[in-house]
């Protein structure tokens, strides 16, 4: 499965008949819509992150891939660098 970027610059109901955007599929679409673009972009792409894991078929290398993340996130990773956050 892929999930296309959303690029809805000006959201409108699309007048064919054949396809019926509900009401609350408009709300969910306006209020994606209103976020930053950082924000969009972040949560595109822990989707498509999500449908990378999803896709691996083997339940152990699943795990293990998931385990890494996590590990990587907190900075308790083998491969994880120590860093400094400056304001």
């Amino acid at each position: 499965m892929f999930i296309a970027p959303l690029n809805l610059k000006d959201p409108v109901i699309c007048k064919d008949s054949s396809f019926n955007l509900t009401v609350e599929l408009f709300d969910a679409v306006s209020d994606i819509v209103a976020q930053s673009r950082g924000y969009r972009y972040s949560k595109y792409y822990g989707l498509l992150l999500v449908d990378a894991i999803q896709g691996i078929s083997d339940v152990n290398k699943k795990n293990e891939c998931v385990k890494d993340l996590y590990l990587y996130a907190s900075s308790q990773h083998v491969d994880s660098g120590f860093h400094i956050k400056l304001q």
